[in-house]
């Protein structure tokens, strides 16, 4: 199951489903079917699997919650359909620093993802395992509409990163 949604396989996936294969089995630390489909921005499949009852909530060791493993894919409209499913909690940390969505978002998706996240009442001041937000780590990649977004959302634009310092530094450093 988890090889085809991986691989982009949805009648593979809907036949391995029907013959009553586990859809929440995780495979070694990356997580479950879903995380993998999520993981490759294949959105057929992610939505097949959550139509059969796969946990959007689910968490891997190595991604954290499925919408994180969404967000590493690049994909927005992996990410907006996570978004969309029923249930979909924003605030949970995961991965080996323990980023937020929020963070991740901020780090490698474009602002409509950010600005997702907040209307869905995303933590804007979260620390991740570093001490770094969503905003210190847009201001470290440059990302200055994002940083204007969380900015006007009420980011803390005084806490210090112990890796880069406040936002203004970490911009300096991007």
């Amino acid at each position: 199951l988890h090889v085809a949604a991986y691989n982009n396989h949805a009648d593979v996936v809907e036949t391995l489903i029907r013959a009553r294969a586990n859809i929440e089995a995780g495979h070694g630390n990356v997580g479950t079917a879903l995380h993998f489909a999520a993981l490759r921005g294949h959105c057929n499949v992610m939505s097949r699997l959550i139509e059969r009852g796969a946990c959007v909530n689910a968490i891997s060791e190595k991604y954290g919650p499925v919408i994180n493993a969404a967000i590493l894919s690049g994909t927005v409209d992996a990410v907006k359909q996570i978004m969309n499913a029923e249930g979909i909690r924003v605030n949970v940390t995961g991965g080996s620093d323990k980023s937020t969505p929020l963070i991740n978002a901020a780090t490698r998706m474009p602002t409509e993802c950010v600005e997702l996240l907040l209307k869905e009442n995303a933590d804007i001041n979260a620390k991740n395992t570093a001490g770094d937000t969503a905003l210190i780590m847009a201001a470290l990649k440059g990302n200055e509409t994002c940083v204007r977004v969380l900015c006007q959302q009420g980011a803390d634009v005084t806490h210090q990163s112990p890796r880069y310092g406040l936002a203004i530094q970490a911009a300096a450093q991007g």
